[in-house]
């Protein structure tokens, strides 16, 4: 025994803090991605711009500069419905309304700013859906109350999964064979539009 420990003890205690070190590494990305290109109306890219998303629910405001390129970046958004605001002297502020974000979308949004007074404002409402050109991944966000209305038969999280569109159950089974184990929401594969997946 060393320090209150056995051998057995402290090689135990090792493996569970190497295993809490791991755990960040392989989390998922719940977050979006919001970008693009500011410009004139000739076509001249704007540095220097301040760019602010609100998210529509939360009040929660993120803000960022364009750069060199007149380009800019709002990494990591929540999922939801934002307002865009680009502000920068010599130019009317611009304010893009209805801009909705999805769990892991990387969304480009470009802002073309006019000549003018600061205070003069310029409003775009219900914004063109985002297109991402840079990532075919899809992501969505389920709300609390569809989560709560799942009959978790002997608590088979994975029935979760069906709940993103175009998920279907592939076990294949039924509540009499071995693999239906009594429950029919002991889910083993699942199939999504492009893949198939194991079950959570």
């Amino acid at each position: 025994m060393m320090g209150g420990l056995s051998l057995g003890g402290r090689v135990f205690l090792l493996a569970f803090i190497l295993e809490i070190g791991v755990v960040p590494a392989v989390s998922q990305e719940v977050t979006a991605r919001l970008q693009g290109i500011v410009t004139d109306t000739s076509g001249s890219v704007i540095p220097g711009v301040g760019l602010t998303a609100a998210n529509v629910s939360t009040g929660f405001v993120t803000r960022v500069t364009s750069d060199a390129s007149g380009y800019y970046i709002f990494p990591s958004l929540v999922a939801g419905t934002y307002q865009l605001t680009a502000e920068r002297s010599s130019f009317t502020t611009k304010v893009i309304s209805g801009i909705t974000l999805s769990v892991a979308q990387q969304a480009t949004m470009d802002v073309v700013l006019q000549v003018g007074q600061l205070t003069q404002e310029v409003q775009v409402q219900g914004a063109a859906p985002l297109v991402d050109t840079t990532n075919a991944g899809l992501g969505t966000t389920i709300s609390e109350q569809p989560i709560l209305d799942l009959p978790l038969n002997l608590r088979r999280t994975g029935t979760l999964a069906t709940l993103v569109p175009a998920t279907i159950d592939t076990t294949g089974r039924s509540l009499s064979s071995a693999n239906g184990n009594g429950s029919g929401f002991n889910i083993t594969a699942l199939a999504v539009p492009g893949a198939a997946l194991p079950a959570i």
